[in-house]
């Protein structure tokens, strides 16, 4: 951070940010996740989980952990035409990098 920017002019110049929303009102909340991981030989095996939203176990199995709050990135294939995001940002409290690589995210 920079030590000359005190926070009280707002959100840094460049800065982004990422705001999760619960949407619960617009219906079945969803995603369509794909899990890359190493194999034993260096190939990426791809699991594909078709779910309507993504709960905490699925979370869990896509980041390979028990605890959530050890989630500090992930990396997953969503299409929100399909399937909806969801509000799976409230179980990754300490989230600091979400990759969606090769996802559709429409508007």
């Amino acid at each position: 951070m920079d030590p000359a920017w005190d926070g009280s002019q707002g959100s840094r110049p460049g800065t982004a940010s990422i705001r999760v929303r619960e949407l619960s009102w617009q219906g079945l909340n969803n995603p369509h996740p794909q899990n890359k991981r190493l194999g034993s030989h260096g190939d990426i095996h791809r699991e594909r989980w078709v779910e309507e939203r993504l709960s905490p176990a699925r979370l869990q199995a896509l980041a390979q952990v028990d605890d959530l709050q050890l989630v500090r990135v992930l990396e997953m294939c969503v299409d929100t035409r399909k399937n909806s995001l969801g509000n799976f940002g409230l179980y990754l409290p300490n989230l600091i990098q979400l990759k969606l690589n090769h996802s559709y995210l429409g508007s």
